[in-house]
């Protein structure tokens, strides 16, 4: 019974194999993007509400 489920799988899963995205072998250049894409996001949350205090004192003394 197994045997017959995965001959169904199997032209599935070569199609996927087909479409799924292939590595373009610069795996520094992918890292270092998302690990400085990782450190903005982290930054501009972290200062979000430092920047929000800033304008609303701003506007008050304005």
């Amino acid at each position: 019974m197994l045997g017959v489920r995965a001959v169904r799988w199997v032209p599935f899963l070569n199609r996927y194999a087909e479409m799924a995205p292939a590595c373009c072998n610069a795996c520094r250049t992918c890292a270092t993007t998302n690990a400085l894409n990782l450190a903005a996001l982290i930054g501009g949350v972290a200062a979000a509400p430092f920047v929000r205090t800033v304008r609303v004192v701003r506007r008050r003394f304005v």
